[in-house]
């Protein structure tokens, strides 16, 4: 059965599975399920999971999916992978997504949603308030490494917040890619301070 038809009490039981299912992974699920919207960026879910990157937070999806597709009839999505052949599309099992700018985005499907909910006797919904108060109200950029010239040190999860939380349009001067260079500057920003990093020192 293809994963978008995958119902309510399906999605519970491989749940359930925690060989198919491992902590680690359900833990990216409900940190996911806590984001507004159950939306986020895999390089927020690894900084807030301790990953050193987002491709740790992939490899353990990819393990995962792996996994459920071998464990139950599940027929991935398949993606055309050079001349004549085809591999299977992992990311979007669990998740729908789509480029915003360079970060993809991943959204749990609402039948997942709804059988976390109805699963998960920790109520996955006290997590928005931990995952909201966990996270700064303003980040602090521009610490200063010394090395042949002053380098003012940029911090991508602070940009991946802003983004999900103001979109990509500059809160800080209005300028909109997409408007200025249309189809071609969607998804695009320059993320700006409200103080410059000359000054934050």
């Amino acid at each position: 059965m293809p994963e978008d038809d995958i119902s309510v009490d399906r999605w519970k039981n491989i749940l359930r599975d925690t060989d198919a299912v491992p902590e680690k992974m359900y833990d990216i699920l409900r940190l996911l399920y806590a984001c507004g919207d159950h939306s986020s960026f895999a390089s927020v879910i690894a900084e807030k999971l301790g990953y050193r990157g987002h491709s740790g937070v992939t490899s353990t999806v990819v393990a995962c999916v792996k996994r459920i597709a071998k464990r139950y009839d599940v027929t991935l999505t398949k993606v055309p992978n050079g001349k004549d052949s085809y591999k299977d599309q992992w990311w979007d099992f669990f998740f729908r997504g789509w480029w915003e700018g360079s970060l993809f985005r991943w959204t749990l499907k609402e039948n997942l949603v709804q059988a976390m909910e109805e699963l998960d006797k920790r109520d996955p919904a006290a997590l928005s308030e931990e995952w909201s108060s966990d996270l700064p109200e303003t980040f602090q950029e521009g610490a200063k490494r010394s090395i042949t010239v002053n380098a003012y040190e940029r911090d991508p999860l602070a940009r991946a917040v802003c983004i999900q939380k103001y979109g990509t349009v500059c809160v800080v001067c209005g300028f909109d890619f997409e408007k200025a260079y249309g189809e071609r500057g969607r998804g695009f920003i320059h993320v700006h301070h409200l103080t410059p990093l000359s000054q934050s020192r």
